[in-house]
């Protein structure tokens, strides 16, 4: 595939190539014009710069790779380079030293404002870098709220265990309280019942 820089044009239209309408063609010679101009030819078919002959069978279609970064700075101001430049590297400086969280969203938010203002077919390297990183800061947001919640969940696990321990606790003491309460009262019983049977004895034998 051919790489043509944004300036390339046809030697007889002075037009820009393009991908569409203006498009290479090579002839038997070498030389490179549009179609339109190779089809206007008058006469013999020869090459409009070097004479040599050649035959409509034997035109052939360019494929080509414009250089789109070049043609961005053909197409951008220079400060606005610079700008994007500066956004780039603090990029990179993200991803090899890091940032913390609230620098990283004041980096997004002022990336996103300049290229609000910016044409949105330029800086298409920037623009996906930009996405990039938003999206991993929503994700670092994200993470974040969830251990919050982990270690909400934690706390009350931790203290529905205590709880649970404390209930388990005053559940046996009042089983031992109950079965004390019960022993005693089986013992007054027990006692009662002696003192009627050893009462009544007396009053029999009084009788007597």
């Amino acid at each position: 595939m051919l790489s043509l820089a944004p300036a390339s044009s046809c030697d007889i239209c002075a037009h820009d190539y393009d991908d569409t309408v203006v498009v290479p063609h090579t002839i038997t010679c070498g030389h490179v014009f549009c179609r339109s101009c190779i089809m206007q030819v008058q006469g013999p078919l020869t090459c409009p710069i070097c004479r040599k002959p050649f035959e409509m069978q034997d035109v052939r279609k360019l494929h080509i790779s414009f250089d789109k970064g070049l043609l961005e700075k053909l197409q951008c101001k220079p400060e606005d380079l610079r700008t994007a430049e500066r956004f780039q590297n603090a990029m990179a400086n993200v991803v090899d030293a890091g940032i913390h969280e609230k620098g990283l969203r004041q980096l997004i938010q002022e990336m996103k404002a300049w290229l609000q203002g910016q044409p949105r077919h330029l800086f298409g390297d920037l623009r996906i870098s930009l996405r990039i990183m938003s999206y991993m800061c929503d994700n670092r947001a994200k993470l974040r709220g969830f251990k919050q919640d982990n270690e909400k969940l934690n706390e009350e696990i931790r203290a529905l265990t205590l709880e649970k321990e404390a209930l388990q606790d005053k559940l046996k003491e009042e089983i031992e309280i109950r079965k004390y309460e019960k022993e005693t009262a089986l013992a007054v019983e027990v006692s009662l019942r002696e003192h009627c049977e050893n009462a009544n004895k007396v009053y029999t034998n009084a009788i007597e």
